[in-house]
């Protein structure tokens, strides 16, 4: 069982809850929640004397769902695109396709175009230049140094699939 999981049903067998996008420890306690490096809210907890962060809208999905949660390809959807929304009605399970069309048509947008300026390191001129300079004799590798990326970024750029 991986940590995440481990944590996860070590919360559920504590019977932490979650009421109104609150959670509550055994004790009857609101815990604090932070968000995680994806901005999702989490609490912690300690296992065995090492602290482990719960995300929030998992542990529903857990009540909700039970082990369907774990299974290959199932992510945890919030139906209103909101991450911080984590009720019970607002959380399903499904996979990525459909986890992506809950947010919204100008996040999911947001989110294409920075990942396409990512991908595309060289204007249309640049990656021409390439081309030029591996028909002139320059090698791969020695492009790859050049440019300051690696030799199969080169290698697409020079078969022409991509850019």
């Amino acid at each position: 069982m991986n940590r995440s999981k481990n944590a996860l049903m070590y919360a559920l067998f504590k019977s932490y809850t979650i009421k109104d996008c609150k959670v509550i420890n055994p004790r009857g306690k609101e815990l604090k929640l932070r968000p995680n490096g994806y901005g999702y809210p989490k609490f912690n907890i300690n296992i065995a004397g090492k602290i482990q962060h719960v995300p929030a809208h998992r542990l529903q999905a857990l009540y909700k769902y039970g082990d369907k949660l774990f299974e290959k390809g199932t992510e945890v959807r919030h139906l209103n695109g909101d991450i911080n929304d984590f009720r019970y009605e607002n959380i399903a399970i499904g996979s990525a396709s459909q986890n992506q069309l809950d947010k919204s048509e100008i996040t999911r947008k947001t989110v294409a175009l920075k990942a396409a300026r990512s991908v595309r390191r060289f204007t249309y001129e640049e990656a021409v230049e390439i081309r030029d300079a591996f028909k002139n004799g320059v090698r791969n590798n020695d492009l790859a140094k050049i440019h300051g990326v690696s030799k199969s970024l080169i290698s697409f750029i020079v078969n022409k699939k991509l850019i």
